[in-house]
């Protein structure tokens, strides 16, 4: 089986900063289908892509969330943003509250196909025959998170470990090692 070990440096999106906690100051709306406490879809949208500034000038960064947020500490909802012809996926948690103003913690991950997609195309660039990842869970842009993955075929199914090395804004680095 493998025993080699790989590093792969995988972006969502590489041209963006990102701010960890964002925009601690704006007030809940009421906005289209808003109920009264929480953020409307738009809302949440404009103020996530709006913690973000692209390296390029001119690339507009949009946010695809799937609906609102409620204004309440640990309220989640998950996001797409979209910068020219990459994406990234965030998850999008209220931090805390003071009044009605959240303040958003924002973190990036790699969902779990897209890790598995990596990881084959970085395996099979070091000439092994692999026909498909199947990764256990997302990767989350944590430092040491870790998740693991099945590998299939490669002389029979093999397990690969994942961790995160680092995270620079949107870009999750992290580290496999093939264990069987």
């Amino acid at each position: 089986m493998m025993s080699k070990r790989g590093a792969v440096r995988c972006s969502s999106v590489s041209a963006l900063a990102l701010c960890v906690l964002a925009l601690a100051g704006c007030d809940a709306d009421k906005g289209e289908g808003a109920a009264p406490g929480s953020l409307s879809r738009a809302s949440l949208e404009h103020r996530v892509a709006g913690s973000f500034t692209a390296d390029d000038p001119g690339a507009g960064i949009e946010a695809h969330c799937g609906g609102g947020l409620a204004v309440r500490r640990g309220a989640t909802r998950d996001c797409r943003l979209d910068v020219g012809t990459e994406s990234a996926d965030v998850h999008v948690v209220v931090a805390s509250v003071s009044g009605r103003r959240p303040l958003l913690r924002i973190t990036p991950y790699i969902p779990a196909d897209r890790l598995g997609d990596a990881l084959r195309s970085a395996l099979s660039g070091q000439g092994y025959e692999v026909e498909s990842v199947e990764c256990e869970d997302e990767l989350p842009g944590e430092p040491d998170a870790r998740t693991g993955c099945t590998v299939s075929p490669a002389e029979g199914e093999g397990r690969v470990d994942v961790h995160v090395t680092k995270v620079d804004g949107l870009m999750v680095n992290f580290d496999y090692d093939v264990v069987r």
